[in-house]
């Protein structure tokens, strides 16, 4: 990281980088002043959000009642999609 870095800083903790609402508030402010974070920090996030989103379950069961319609809104590689379904 560049020593004149002045921005936001990253909490670090019992040796791993953490993200805090504090550090998230000043990034959004440093971000609109138009400046950027240090490559460390974006690939520290970035693979926060790898480990949280790999915990997760990637499908889940919705139950749905006979009759229902349900209205099933993406995008899916840049592509919008709208389709409605009635069960």
């Amino acid at each position: 990281m560049d020593r004149d870095y002045s921005g936001p800083r990253l909490p670090f903790e019992d040796g791993k980088y953490g993200v805090t609402l504090q550090f998230v508030r000043e990034m959004i402010q440093w971000f609109k002043d138009g400046k950027t974070l240090p490559k460390r920090y974006v690939w520290e996030i970035a693979l926060g959000a790898h480990k949280t989103f790999a915990s997760e379950e990637s499908l889940i069961e919705v139950p749905i009642k006979d009759g229902v319609t349900v209205d099933v809104i993406g995008d899916v590689h840049g592509m919008p999609s709208y389709e409605r379904m009635t069960f």
